[in-house]
């Protein structure tokens, strides 16, 4: 009787590891669709071997050997001006920056084909206060498409235009 019984229970074993066995399918590379497996889904053996060789350096970029240039102005209580930097010969700017503790405020901030420009306004200012501004500029570069002649002209009809304000 014991024989029988652990016959059948090994029987029995047998038919659900087959039954089991023949549910489970396999999934083959065929049925995975292109690009529907991300990297969370791979073990971190598999992310290891997906990193190759580092490729060759890039191009030098198009904009070497920048310059700062600084210039400043100090501007009186009340007083409305600008300040221009200009850029070295053979340089334009491609970018500018200010700097203005005075009690009005900066008004205009833009770069020309070679120069970088900056309009401050010390109004409510009660002591002198150094407008400064700086321009990045490279070689190599031309700078075309602009609806003003100069900086130091649009300048001046900005400065302008604040006085004619401030008049009201």
């Amino acid at each position: 009787m014991r024989t029988t019984i652990v016959t059948a229970v090994v029987a029995a074993l047998i038919a659900a590891t087959a039954a089991t066995a023949a549910s489970v399918k396999l999934i083959t590379g065929k049925q995975i669709k292109n690009g529907s497996i991300g990297l969370v889904d791979l073990s971190n053996t598999a992310k290891r071997s997906l990193k190759g060789q580092q490729g060759p350096a890039g191009p030098a970029g198009a904009i070497a050997g920048i310059t700062a240039v600084h210039a400043v102005k100090t501007l009186p209580p009340g007083a409305v001006d600008y300040v221009v930097a200009t850029c070295p010969s053979g340089q334009a700017p491609v970018s500018g920056g200010f700097a203005f503790p005075g009690s009005g405020g900066v008004f205009f901030s833009f770069g020309g084909a070679t120069t970088w420009g900056v309009g401050g306004d010390n109004y409510f200012g009660t002591l002198n206060a150094d407008l400064e501004v700086w321009a990045y500029c490279a070689p190599g570069l031309t700078i075309q498409s602009f609806a003003f002649r100069s900086v130091a002209g649009e300048a001046e009809r900005l400065i302008d235009a604040r006085r004619q304000l401030r008049a009201l």
